[in-house]
């Protein structure tokens, strides 16, 4: 089944594309954002140590979810793809900086090509639009420049998905959602076509 990794670095509006298109698209599977799922549990991530088994959690759960979903759908269920909110490769980009030097490249192009695309939503332009959207999520602790740091990182690793699409900010949720979509189903007929060819 085509899967496509949504992601952003927080506050970026991925949660709320992926209802956005629950709603527009009955007939796709949605993975929620496993980050919240684990944070409401109460697991702490204030050290080193207990961020590390935090996206530790986050990377194996988020694996498991994914393949259960894809290898127990009935070849009669008529679903059109899978969207999930983040990738496991997103849970590597929040490691400490020399735990995240160790991993090999070639592992994180297999993760990353696990998707058959990626659509990357930016942040918004200024602390102020930030604030508002953080607002929205009581599990959300990153301030603007620590989400900045991170939106560098989520660059720099889904940079190596020949299939990447960036979805610039937009005063407009709207328009943003829109423009995301339209990538979504891009990456959609792509995989399509590809598989018609084997």
């Amino acid at each position: 089944m085509i899967k496509i990794a949504i992601t952003g670095a927080p506050c970026s509006g991925k949660s709320e594309f992926v209802e956005y298109m629950k709603q527009k698209h009955p007939g796709i599977l949605a993975l929620p954002e496993i980050a919240s799922i684990i944070k409401a549990t109460g697991m702490a991530f204030g050290t080193e140590a207990e961020r590390i088994g935090f996206q530790t959690a986050i990377y194996q759960l988020q694996g498991s979810l994914e393949n259960a979903i894809a290898t127990n759908i009935p070849n009669e269920a008529n679903y059109k793809f899978i969207l999930c909110d983040r990738g496991t490769v997103d849970a590597i980009s929040y490691y400490p900086q020399h735990y995240f030097d160790a991993y090999h490249k070639d592992t994180i192009i297999d993760e990353a090509y696990s998707y058959d695309g990626v659509v990357l939503l930016l942040l918004p332009g200024n602390e102020e639009l930030y604030n508002e959207h953080k607002s929205n999520n009581p599990h959300r602790e990153e301030g603007y420049e620590a989400s900045l740091e991170l939106e560098k990182s989520l660059l720099s690793l889904w940079e190596l998905h020949h299939n990447l699409h960036i979805v610039p900010f937009a005063e407009s949720s709207e328009a943003k959602y829109r423009a995301a979509e339209e990538a979504v189903l891009s990456i959609v007929d792509n995989a399509e076509a590809k598989r018609k060819q084997f």
